[in-house]
């Protein structure tokens, strides 16, 4: 993804990856479930998944993912509550 043209003094790439912009991200229901999904062990485009499929949130899925290896690499440890309900037994449909 490119950065916008009128922000030549973003950057494109960080330590986790090329940062995805664009007005097509995720909200903040689809990257909760994106963090679930990783927790659960999920790699991007799993079958099980009900998120979209697009560019941008195939970077901004990796890039939690990349952010949560580094965290537990650092002892920080990631709890997913119980009252979260695993991905394959939520609602039907898309998000």
């Amino acid at each position: 993804m490119a950065r916008p043209p009128n922000r030549p003094d973003l950057p494109s790439h960080d330590r986790w990856g090329e940062i995805p912009y664009g007005d097509d991200g995720p909200d903040s229901e689809q990257l909760n479930r994106m963090m679930v999904e990783i927790a659960a062990g999920y790699e991007y485009g799993d079958p099980r998944s009900r998120l979209p499929k697009s560019r941008t949130f195939e970077l901004t899925y990796r890039r939690i993912a990349a952010q949560m290896a580094e965290m537990k690499e650092n002892g920080i440890a990631i709890e997913i509550p119980a009252e979260v309900p695993m991905p394959e037994i939520e609602r039907e449909g898309p998000l």
